[in-house]
């Protein structure tokens, strides 16, 4: 997967194949997400490995491929570990709202206003931003969550 430039839009090349990037987001040294649109399909098998799912819509003129790596997302809050774990939304603000119910969840703590402030003033301590390097330049964010630091914002949050 390689991105280039035309002008001021980011297209991608997938397997000999260019799409315009509307999503790219990469996790440290390898992507895990594209959202793509072309005229030509976007296959499980133009991938880099096994470990990608790829979705299809059915958008006139030309299909929006959704190309993603299942493990690397935090799909279940109440999953033993969200460690490492990334989530994206519609727009940053959106992002930053999921991953904080997300938090919330996995914590065991109800969702009031309370609660969600106390998140997300701490959230500097358990999320990382993820750049998106396509067009849409929403970003990802990427949860780090260690099971002390787990304990300690439950307790800090439940109070």
């Amino acid at each position: 997967m390689k991105t280039f430039k035309v002008g001021h839009h980011t297209y991608i090349n997938v397997n000999g194949k260019d799409f315009y990037a509307v999503r790219f987001l990469h996790s440290f040294t390898r992507p895990v997400l594209l959202q793509a649109i072309g005229t030509s399909p976007l296959l499980k098998s133009d991938l880099p490995d096994e470990s990608w799912d790829v979705m299809r819509t059915a958008a006139k003129p030309h299909p929006v491929y959704l190309a993603w790596i299942r493990s690397c997302f935090a799909l279940d809050p109440m999953a033993k570990s969200i460690d490492g774990k990334m989530v994206i939304g519609p727009s940053t603000a959106g992002t930053r709202y999921l991953a904080h119910r997300i938090l919330l969840d996995h914590l065991g703590l109800r969702l009031t206003a309370q609660n969600f402030a106390k998140a997300a003033v701490q959230d500097r301590e358990y999320l990382t931003e993820v750049s998106d390097l396509g067009n849409l330049q929403v970003a990802g964010l990427q949860f780090h969550l260690s099971e002390d630091l787990g304990k300690y914002l439950k307790k800090e949050i439940g109070r």
